[in-house]
């Protein structure tokens, strides 16, 4: 655990290390949670991963045949698959509509795509954007048959949805609206069934709150919730979606229940095998544990590892005062407001000091420069930690 004399002597330390001119690491990075998209006029096409724009230079917009390409066509008697509604709150209908490939071989199922457009009213429409990667072919839905399921306007958001499968069933659902610069993915559902067992899983991810909730229904018919934690505000543009894009919420998290503190985070499943946690009635500390052997030695606590971060009460930080550094608040755990916070010096940096290893030493310096990359990596994850505190 971070103790003040433990402090004091990382404190020595790296402070030697420093002097042996070697470069700090930051403690808390993470990518913007903001749309970037800039607001167009222009026919967005995606083509896992191709992006193909046509002008539309009409600033009253075109009509539905003139923003459809020469390629593309409204399926046959395919009236079910045009949904329009209000997306952008000006009171005029936009529109979202399934394609399908024209002029393909009579043996070949057509490719499929999807369509969404703002209204300009009087029926024509600007802000398109053509996304040929999510709408599944007629073919793809196993026994089942066409596994296109739905396209409708809800609340203001796109659905689109899919279904097939034989006895195992499985399920998609894409939800897309316009947020102010764009089309981007907002939502996004999955389930999967055995229907010869009460066998039930479905995942739902909220892209805005960041909540992912797994359902689970075991083959005994027990039934199951859990909810976890990733940034909020990370959506998708449609121009950039595919059916890869949402292939982490299958990844099982580790999540660290504290009983003492009376809270819990969730680690990336790419962190097994490579931290460890340590805490008392006040404090939690996470380390380091990688390949080298000063990564596995025991510097600053008991147990193995480079101290990385700490997530403790505001009493605690008083009692380290200069010692600590990027504090900030991540939550409340029975009426008290824990922080997130670091030592002033960079343990984990004496993994790039490689100045006293000699040349028996080759293995060790190896390990330290893949450790050293690794916890680069696993930084960069330290603020979806965070947002997954659960007091």
């Amino acid at each position: 655990m971070l103790r003040r004399m433990d402090l004091i002597t990382l404190r020595a330390i790296t402070l030697l290390v420093l002097l042996l001119a070697l470069t700090s690491c930051s403690n808390v990075s993470g990518p913007s949670v903001s749309p970037s998209a800039t607001p167009t006029a222009d026919v967005q096409s995606s083509a896992a991963p191709s992006t193909i724009h046509t002008s539309a230079d009409n600033s009253e917009g075109k009509s539905l045949e003139q923003i459809i390409p020469k390629q593309w066509q409204v399926i046959p008697n395919g009236e079910s698959f045009i949904a329009k509604g209000d997306l952008n709150g000006d009171g005029i209908e936009d529109i979202a509509v399934v394609l399908e490939a024209s002029g393909s071989e009579p043996e070949q199922t057509p490719k499929r795509a999807l369509l969404l457009a703002l209204g300009a009213g009087a029926e024509r429409y600007l802000n398109v954007v053509i996304n040929e990667a999510i709408v599944y072919r007629a073919d793809e839905g196993g026994v089942f048959g066409d596994p296109l399921a739905s396209l409708r306007i809800e609340d203001a958001i796109v659905h689109l949805e899919h279904y097939g499968g034989s006895n195992w069933r499985w399920s998609n659902s894409y939800r897309i609206d316009w947020r102010e610069d764009g089309w981007y993915a907002v939502g996004y559902t999955s389930t999967s069934e055995f229907l010869n067992s009460p066998y039930y899983e479905e995942i739902k991810y909220e892209i805005g709150s960041g909540e992912v909730v797994l359902y689970k229904i075991d083959e005994e018919g027990s039934e199951g919730e859990r909810t976890r934690q990733v940034e909020p505000g990370q959506y998708v543009k449609v121009a950039d979606l595919t059916p890869e894009s949402f292939d982490f919420l299958n990844t099982d998290s580790l999540t660290y229940e504290s009983a003492s503190l009376g809270f819990a985070i969730t680690f990336p499943e790419s962190w097994a095998g490579y931290y460890r946690v340590g805490e008392d009635e006040r404090l939690l500390n996470v380390y380091f544990v990688g390949e080298s052997e000063i990564s596995r030695s025991s510097l600053f606590d008991e147990e193995p590892g480079l101290y990385m971060f700490s997530i403790g009460s505001n009493e605690v930080m008083e009692e380290y005062g200069e010692l600590i550094d990027n504090a900030e608040e991540v939550g409340q755990s029975n009426g008290t407001v824990y922080y997130y916070f670091t030592a002033t010096d960079c343990s984990v940096c004496l993994l790039t000091f490689s100045e006293d290893l000699n040349a028996d030493n080759e293995a060790e310096r190896m390990f330290r420069d893949s450790d050293f990359r690794r916890y680069q990596l696993m930084n960069e994850d330290i603020r979806q930690i965070l947002y997954s505190f659960k007091g």
